[in-house]
């Protein structure tokens, strides 16, 4: 009788620690899972571009319509500018950076900081504007100013780091926009 429940005793141990194992297994695949598409989501740097080459004419046209005036030569000013397309599974999104050392004496960099914009094509064929502010280019960390998170959305998200604040925003589709997250 001792035999029987010795043996009983390791069945259910084993039982017990099979249950515990797999479970542990099952945990770390979960975790391993969620790594790689925390990886797959993790922030990069966009290959920044003059904003001549990037953006179409109809959305140069909208820019500057938003704003900039009519007392400057612009086309020159696109060239001190950044811009970056990015191909979602949504619209192509643009997004302009005023922040390159060229264009820090323009007229959308000032104490507040610089401009960065980002526009989506709507429907009709005009340019959306679904993200704007004022940002300061300068970053005390190791890390670019403008960085694009895939999100598990049909936009990324755009993070902002000024001296040592980083900001992320996040596309709403519903509302069109990006919001501080």
């Amino acid at each position: 009788m001792l035999k029987i429940t010795t043996k009983s005793f390791n069945e259910k141990s084993l039982f017990r620690t099979t249950v515990i194992v797999s479970a542990a297994l099952a945990v770390v695949t979960i975790v391993t899972a969620m790594s790689l598409l925390t990886n797959r989501s993790g922030f990069s740097a966009p290959e920044w571009q003059d904003a001549h080459q990037v953006l179409p004419s109809s959305l140069k046209k909208q820019y500057a319509l938003d704003y900039l005036d009519n007392s400057r030569i612009w086309h020159k000013f696109y060239q001190q500018i950044a811009a970056v397309e990015i191909t979602t599974g949504y619209l192509p999104l643009y997004i302009i950076n005023n922040s390159r050392s060229e264009a820090l004496d323009s007229p959308l960099c000032g104490y507040q900081g610089c401009l960065a914009t980002a526009y989506i094509s709507s429907n009709e064929g005009n340019w959306k504007q679904v993200f704007q502010g004022y940002f300061q280019p300068f970053t005390t960390l190791n890390t670019p100013h403008i960085e694009l998170q895939n999100a598990f959305s049909s936009m990324p998200c755009i993070k902002i780091t000024e001296f040592a604040d980083i900001k992320t925003y996040c596309f709403d589709n519903q509302e069109q926009r990006y919001f501080l997250r």
